[in-house]
């Protein structure tokens, strides 16, 4: 079985209207957990309105943690507590990380699930479909995957459990000037887990005009790094 989890908080109307949505376009076999980290009302309603057409959602709501205030280390740390609330909840063999504000490519699902079950590796990842707040759509490339990881959303990635071996994103990762999906990543990799890259776009993100495109300095020098959107 799939696991699909959705950190969120107080951005419900995206939940309803496109997230949740084009996970559950998918007829399969999946559980997907909507994980708040702190009070959300109208959140906790919103998922109980879908609940109620298709019972493979549910939500769970954690205590709001304590997140770093500079802009910067915030994107870096933002929604990692739910997360890792969401992976210790979760049953399924694979598990699938979708944020609340972006949504799964059509057939991303079925692809991905395709492609776990005749793969060894323990990470299935497929490309991006990214629409910018100012700059149009572009696609990811296989050189945006590992191991430069520098347009990597977590969403397009299939994440065998058993490869994990108990890890789970660090909350403090921006303190060594890295986002905690990177510092993920890279931890897997340093691990010996497998990655292996398919043909087609699995997910697709919304970048918010708030907020850094992506990747900490170290990492978005060159020609093919993302310009930080302000």
């Amino acid at each position: 079985m799939l696991s699909v989890i959705v950190p969120s908080w107080r951005r419900y109307w995206m939940l309803e209207a496109r997230c949740l949505p084009s996970i559950l376009a998918d007829p399969g076999a999946l559980e997907v957990i909507v994980v708040f980290d702190g009070p959300d009302p109208s959140g906790v309603a919103a998922v109980a309105r879908v609940a109620a057409v298709d019972g493979r959602v549910r939500s769970l709501e954690i205590e709001r943690p304590l997140y770093p205030a500079g802009k910067l280390d915030r994107w870096r740390s933002i929604g990692t507590s739910a997360v890792n609330a969401g992976l210790d909840a979760a049953a399924g063999d694979w598990l699938l990380i979708v944020d609340d504000d972006d949504e799964v490519a059509p057939g991303g699902i079925r692809i991905l699930a395709q492609a776990a079950a005749r793969s060894s590796a323990g990470v299935v990842w497929g490309s991006t479909k990214i629409t910018w707040p100012d700059r149009g759509v572009t696609v990811t490339r296989a050189e945006d995957g590992p191991p430069a990881f520098r347009l990597f959303p977590r969403g397009a990635a299939m994440l065998r459990r058993s490869a994990l071996a108990g890890r789970r994103f660090n909350p403090d990762a921006y303190q060594d000037d890295e986002p905690a999906d990177e510092a993920f990543w890279r931890g897997l990799v340093a691990a010996g887990v497998t990655f292996e890259r398919i043909d087609g776009v699995v997910y697709h993100y919304f970048p918010t005009a708030s907020a850094p495109a992506w990747s900490g300095p170290a990492r978005s020098t060159g020609a093919n790094a993302p310009v930080p959107a302000h």
